[in-house]
This record gives C-alpha cells, sequence and structure tokens, in this order.
C-alpha cells in the first residue's frame, strides 16, 4: 500500500496500492475483538490501483486492514482510526 487515506475516517477509506504484477488481493477489516467486519477479494493489475472500504455502519474505533496478497501469500496491516 502506497497511501491511506483519510485517517481518522468518518466512513470511507481508500487504500493505493502498488502490484507488481495482476492477480487478486484479499482485504480484511478486523475489529479490536479480532473479529472480521468487512471482506472482500479484488483482483488487481499490474501497476497502483486504488480499493474502497466502507466503514460508515461501523462504531467508532481502532481497526486493522489486512491485505493478503494471493500470489505470494504475503500480509500487511495498518491501523485505522474510525471517528
Amino acid at each position: 500500500i502506497t497511501n491511506l487515506h483519510p485517517n481518522p475516517t468518518n466512513d470511507f477509506v481508500t487504500c493505493d496500492l502498488y502490484a507488481k504484477s495482476r492477480g487478486n488481493v484479499d482485504i480484511e477489516l478486523i475489529d479490536y475483538t479480532g473479529h472480521t467486519v468487512y471482506s472482500r477479494t479484488q483482483f488487481v493489475e499490474y501497476g497502483t490501483t486504488s480499493l474502497t472500504v466502507n466503514m460508515d455502519n461501523l462504531v467508532s474505533g481502532v481497526y486493522l486492514l489486512k491485505v493478503t496478497i494471493e500470489k505470494t501469500g504475503k500480509n500487511v496491516f495498518y491501523k485505522i482510526i474510525k471517528n
């Protein structure tokens, strides 16, 4: 992920990610209790892709955005604050 904005957020968060190759990316939003509150799989092309996650229906708090590159199995985590 090259950029994550806005953070903190009130409704939506957008993550710009750079992919070295085409493939699927798994996106999960995890709450402070460890439960997945949002998940989806997105196909991305080589280069930069913007992905938006709707957090409007979630309660205020701290969440982890987990991004998994299916081809490599690599996981990356980012902290998001929902106002």
